[in-house]
């Protein structure tokens, strides 16, 4: 082996010995010691590690994996021992307290050689004999050490717990013949424990581990230490072990202390035993005294509660009455829109109509009736407009008075007088009071006229022809008064509340006599409270109202007359028309117009009168009458009327048997589809929106009296024709159906004639008659003729029996008669029609 170390010498150095220093990769040129591992050279430098020699470069480097596997700092020297079943490297540490094997052949394992312990104070070591023979030398001479000998071993005798103190003072065990538990009290929780192990060969090197159970986590270090203490240990039961390791590593068997640590008083069981009672004591004295209060408290919660619920009630039914209010309120704008429209949408339609059918005309003339309906409706139109327009500003604070000097009595005087002649139009005795002395002063103009106009107006609206209206004006305590009372059909003792509400009316139905927004009275309110005044109101259903109106005018005693030049306002909307029927021989076809607003009725005449006979009625009730009388061809009616609207008087109509046939055109303002179908669902046939366009009226209207032609020309062709086929309702159908049921049973019976006819269907002659002409466009008894002769031509063309055969058998007593009514219907006689079938 040493001449395969002195072969790893380079051969071609230049000297015998070569030199290598810090330049070679050594960290310093002192204190480096050679080792020789694994086939390779190393040098162990004590302060920078353990370094490689590389044989090719010739340079040593650092070797990391030697240096983290041992702590070179504390190694004094290496040396390589040889003879041996395996290469190892044997090393001096720095304290020189023995000797250690750090490396095997694999260089990856430290181990300690249990040799090492017993060899102390050896500064150097030499391998020498290939026998393994190590020699030692020491302070004590030169010791020989044969590896390949076994050391001779003591008996081996298990550790043994000699002695256990508390507070280091009190001995409380001493060895296997003491009792081996002890209950420690809580302030003596301070614990030594002594122990030994008798292994005599080297005792000093051996080493003892223990444990606390229920105290320590793990086993503690190896140590050479013979005693152990513990302070502070909690209550409860513990146990110590300890177990010892003599200098060849073998480890004895355990041996164990079991000890408890009492708790403190105030942790023994007579202490919660005590705690318990007392805890139970205190529950019941604080439960008695708990329960007192609890009492008390409920009484005084009850009489809360009591309160509170008294409280709840009442906004409960407030709540309540809120809830019912806005539900009235939601009502109350549906309908007012509804109103709204209509009162838009009907002035729409008659200042539009005229204008349509004056561009269709190439004279390009309007009569003057229509003028005045024009500006009329213009008028109205504007009032409404203005009056929206006067509620918008007073909402955003922007209607302001506009105050001028002038004479209050004389503005009060022209605004009154210019309902004169609708007052004389209607008889009715119509009284104005007013001082005929000038009262000069500073007001708004506009906004006296406009309190005027919607007051008179209201009161003209409600009062029936040939009643009474008075209006009183007069002036004291700096105080004008105004008072309109009239004889018309007064307001309800629980609508007074709401009648300065906006959009509020008396009458809000379909059905009411008079057609309004809802926005006069409110207006006129917020304008009298505008100019710091105040309204008052006095009514009794079916006597009359009367109005009370005081504004603070401050008077001028000096004036120049005629400052102001007065101007009256515009009038009543609509002068009272009587309805009116115009008839003419000429025309085939009837028409009843059904219709409250007098513009309205008149517009739909003119364009209609020109081809039909048109009869008129001013609501629902009266046309319903006139329908059922008349008996017209088609119905055009208006959805929002007095005393009956359209959808009451179309259900009655149609539900009538002698009425079900006429067809109907419903007009209204309300565009919603909602609105279109309930109408159309109740019977109607056509549906229109105002405003309309007149010649859409007139196709519309021309289209339902043809259609209704052509189903009855269609019946008298055609023998065999469902009934279903020509009629329009269902009880129109039934009706139908009744009747020629009733002619296939009896047209045999030559005694079956018109008198049995109404006898069966229990029509009087003149309805019968008006209902069978309306359906077939013949007379029940000419209905009857047909029938037979339709049957007899069909058995003609079957052969079945001879001409006079036949005639009697469908109800002819007369054969001469027979063929006469046969030639007329069919143009042939019945033998001329045998041979044209053959």
């Amino acid at each position: 082996q040493l001449k395969k170390r002195i072969a790893a010498i380079p051969k071609d150095s230049l000297y015998p010995v070569q030199h290598y220093d810090t330049l070679a990769g050594l960290p310093s040129i002192e204190y480096n010691d050679i080792f020789y591992l694994d086939k390779k050279i190393y040098a162990l430098n004590s302060s920078n590690g353990i370094y490689r020699f590389d044989k090719k470069s010739q340079l040593f480097s650092k070797d990391t994996f030697l240096m983290n596997q041992y702590d070179t700092t504390s190694v004094t020297g290496f040396y390589n021992s040889f003879g041996t079943d395996k290469d190892d490297v044997w090393h001096i540490t720095g304290d020189n307290d023995g000797v250690r094997k750090i490396f095997n052949l694999n260089g990856n394992q430290i181990s300690e050689l249990p040799e090492s312990k017993l060899f102390n104070n050896l500064k150097t070591f030499h391998i020498y004999e290939a026998d393994s023979i190590v020699f030692f030398s020491g302070p004590k001479g030169i010791i020989a050490y044969n590896r390949r000998m076994k050391i001779p071993k003591s008996k081996f005798h298990p550790v043994q717990l000699r002695k256990v103190f508390i507070k280091n003072d009190s001995l409380v065990y001493a060895g296997k013949n003491a009792t081996s538990e002890y209950n420690f009290p809580y302030k003596q929780n301070a614990v030594q424990f002594e122990y030994s192990l008798p292994y005599y060969t080297k005792p000093e090197k051996n080493e003892y581990q223990y444990i606390l159970e229920g105290f320590d986590q793990d086993w503690s270090k190896w140590s050479l230490e013979t005693k152990n203490n513990y302070t502070n240990i909690a209550e409860g039961t513990y146990t110590f072990k300890v177990r010892a390791k003599n200098l060849f590593g073998e480890i004895s068997k355990e041996d164990s202390y079991v000890f408890t640590v009492l708790p403190p008083w105030y942790r023994s069981w007579w202490a919660y035993f005590l705690y318990i009672l007392g805890a139970v004591l205190t529950i019941i004295l604080f439960s008695q005294w708990r329960s007192k209060q609890l009492r008390a408290k409920n009484l005084a919660l009850e009489k809360t509660v009591a309160n509170r619920t008294e409280e709840i009630s009442e906004k409960n039914v407030q709540l309540e009455s809120q809830t019912e209010r806005l539900k009235e309120l939601d009502t109350m704008k549906t309908r007012l829109f509804a109103n709204i429209s209509h009162e838009f949408r009907t002035p729409l339609t008659l200042i539009k109509g005229p204008i349509e059918k004056l561009e269709e005309t190439q004279k390009n003339t309007i009569s003057t009736t229509n003028i005045k309906m024009i500006r009329r409706n213009a008028n109205r139109l504007l009032n409404l407009v203005n009056q929206l327009l006067d509620l918008s500003k007073l909402d955003s604070g922007k209607l302001r008075l506009n105050v001028a000097e002038g004479d209050v009595f004389k503005c009060v005087r022209t605004a009154a007088s210019s309902f004169g002649s609708h007052a004389a139009s209607r008889n009715i005795d119509y009284r104005i009071k007013i001082p005929s002395r000038p009262l000069w002063g500073s007001f708004d103009r506009d906004k006296i006229e406009k309190i005027m106009y919607n007051l008179l107006s209201n009161a003209f609206k409600f009062t029936a022809d040939e009643g009474k209206i008075s209006i009183t004006a007069s002036f004291r305590h700096n105080q004008l008064e105004l008072k309109v009372s009239d004889t018309g059909s007064g307001i309800a003792a629980e609508k007074l509340p709401h009648i300065y509400d906006r959009f509020f009316q008396v009458d809000d139905s379909y059905t009411r006599e008079k057609a309004g927004s809802g926005i006069g009275l409110a207006l006129t309110k917020e304008l009298v409270q505008l100019m710091n005044g105040k309204i008052y109101v006095e009514s009794e259903l079916g006597k009359g109202t009367r109005f009370k109106v005081h504004m603070p005018i401050e008077e001028i005693k000096s004036y120049q007359k005629d400052a102001i030049q007065e101007k009256p306002i515009a009038v009543f909307e609509n002068e009272d028309e009587k309805p009116t029927s115009t008839v003419s021989n000429k025309r085939t076809a009837s028409i009843l117009i059904i219709e409250d607003n007098n513009d309205m009725r008149h517009f739909i005449r003119e364009q209609l009168i020109q081809d039909y006979d048109i009869f008129e009625a001013p609501n629902g009730k009266e046309g319903l009458k006139k329908a059922t009388k008349l008996m017209p061809d088609l119905i055009i009616t208006d959805l929002m009327m007095p005393q009956m609207d359209g959808i009451t008087l179309c259900k009655k109509l149609k539900t009538n048997i002698a009425t079900s046939h006429i067809p109907v055109i419903m007009l209204t303002a309300k565009a919603g589809i909602e609105n279109k179908l309930e109408g159309l669902e109740t019977g109607a046939d056509d549906y229109l929106t105002k405003p309309f366009n007149a010649k859409e009226l007139q196709v519309r209207t021309k289209n339902l009296i043809a259609q209704r032609q052509q189903l009855r020309e269609l019946f008298s062709k055609n023998i065999s024709l469902d009934p279903k086929e020509i009629t329009v309702t269902s009880l129109d159908n039934k009706f139908l159906e009744q009747v020629l049921g009733l002619l296939e049973e009896k047209h045999a019976d030559s005694e079956f004639g018109v008198p049995r006819m109404q006898e069966q269907l229990g029509m009087g002659k003149t309805r019968l008659h008006t209902k069978i002409k309306a359906l077939t466009d013949q007379p029940p008894g000419e209905l009857l003729r047909n029938f037979r002769l339709k049957r007899a031509a069909q058995l003609l063309s079957q052969n079945a029996e001879n001409i006079s055969q036949v005639a009697y058998s469908v109800g002819f007593n007369s054969l001469s008669y027979f063929t006469r009514c046969f030639k007329e219907f069919y143009g042939m006689s019945p033998s001329e029609y045998v041979k044209k079938g053959k």
